[in-house]
């Protein structure tokens, strides 16, 4: 982050995790052309019945670290079976934390091939030995999305305004594998200022893209998802949001780049249907967190137990005091990690973890991202990769 209050290193940090579920279901659906035509018919958002997830354990015999000094790190599965994952503040695969390094990128991508327990990055926008030059100045902290023969899409801020540019971000398309990217007009906005809410803006932050498998072949119906946090603090990327809330957007896959199709879930009508609107005031929460919630929050799709897996960080009370203008904010540095499902993209969310994610001889860290992509095993392997963290 370009942040002047603290000075953090990173490191893509990869462990295996095993969902201990009830049952197992089937997979889900097919792929789609670029771009893909408009149905006629939209399936319902609602998976068949599935298996509820009880549990998860984290394999630290299989913890890795990799990118010393590069932050961030969502990933989509892309149709060329490789994850591009979004870093900055680096040099990504090989690089460092060095500002001076020459290969020191705001905004890179890299490329990680192989399966969960045998892989290897390279990158592709910036960092080392990278395939072509980095020109963004941000950062992509929601999940990527790789979607219509491997389109890749993502979210930036440009972390220029005086809260670090996090107040906006806006949609960036790449049509050769992240070595390019093209700037669209596609935003949202937050109010970061007290009482926040302002209805001129549209109430969230830290936006990224809900994953369905490779290249978004496990989706559900005919759109898009977009999960962001509603901001309640004016720090910015490195605290909690206290009280925690989660929304969700959504727009028909074909029309990801008209701004005026996104729709806000607006909750659920008398019938227990939900309801959607163009207009952000009406969006209601899909989870909510009163210790606080990060600003890296992830869902995937699991098509094997038919579930949407939520993880993020939460709270505990502690405060920690602005060293600039001595305000005090959630702390967003003490690795809490929690684990939800639902059956339904707009929940409701049930926890099934919720703890300290730290390795035996980790030191307490930021959690930034934990993405769960790539194939799914769930009897006795792994969510293939979870990646990143930045130290503090």
């Amino acid at each position: 982050m370009n942040f002047p209050r603290m000075n953090p290193s990173g490191l893509f940090y990869a462990v295996c995790v095993t969902l201990l579920a009830s049952g197992c279901g089937g997979g889900g659906g097919g792929g789609g052309s670029k771009p893909p035509p408009a149905s006629e018919q939209t399936p319902s958002a609602t998976p068949a019945p599935g298996a509820d997830i009880v549990g998860a354990t984290f394999d630290w015999s299989s913890h890795k670290r990799f990118a010393p000094g590069s932050d961030n790190w969502p990933m989509t599965w892309s149709d060329d079976d490789s994850q591009y994952a979004m870093w900055g503040d680096g040099g990504g695969f090989e690089g460092s934390n060095d500002s001076k390094d020459p290969n020191y990128t705001s905004f890179g991508v890299s490329k990680i091939t192989g399966d969960y327990n045998n892989y290897s990055g390279t990158n592709v926008y910036g960092g080392v030995d990278h395939q072509c030059e980095s020109t963004l100045i941000g950062k992509s902290h929601g999940a990527p999305l790789s979607i219509n023969g491997g389109v890749l899409y993502t979210w930036v801020t440009s972390g220029t305004d005086k809260y670090g540019g996090f107040t906006t971000f806006i949609l960036y398309r790449s049509d050769d594998k992240a070595c390019t990217w093209s700037k669209l007009n596609v935003a949202f906005t937050a109010d970061v200022t007290p009482p926040f809410g302002d209805e001129n803006t549209d109430e969230v932050a830290y936006g990224g893209f809900v994953q369905f498998g490779k290249d978004y072949q496990s989706a559900i119906d005919n759109y898009v998802y977009v999960i962001a946090v509603r901001p309640a603090e004016s720090g910015g990327v490195l605290y909690l949001h206290k009280p925690g809330q989660i929304m969700l957007i959504r727009v028909p896959r074909e029309s990801i780049e008209d701004r005026s199709a996104y729709e806000f879930f607006a909750g659920l009508d008398a019938n227990g249907n939900p309801t959607w609107s163009t207009n952000p005031t009406s969006g209601k929460p899909i989870v909510t967190d009163a210790t606080g919630v990060g600003t890296f929050p992830q869902i995937i799709y699991v098509p094997e137990v038919k579930r949407f897996v939520y993880t993020n960080q939460y709270g505990d009370g502690t405060l920690v005091t602005d060293p600039f203008i001595g305000a005090q904010h959630p702390a967003g540095d003490l690795a809490l990690l929690s684990m939800a499902q639902a059956s339904n993209i707009w929940g409701p969310y049930t926890e099934f973890y919720r703890n300290q994610f730290l390795a035996p001889t980790a030191i307490r860290r930021r959690l930034t991202s934990l993405c769960f992509n790539g194939t799914s095993h769930l009897s006795g392997s792994a969510i293939n990769r979870a990646a990143a963290w930045t130290s503090r």
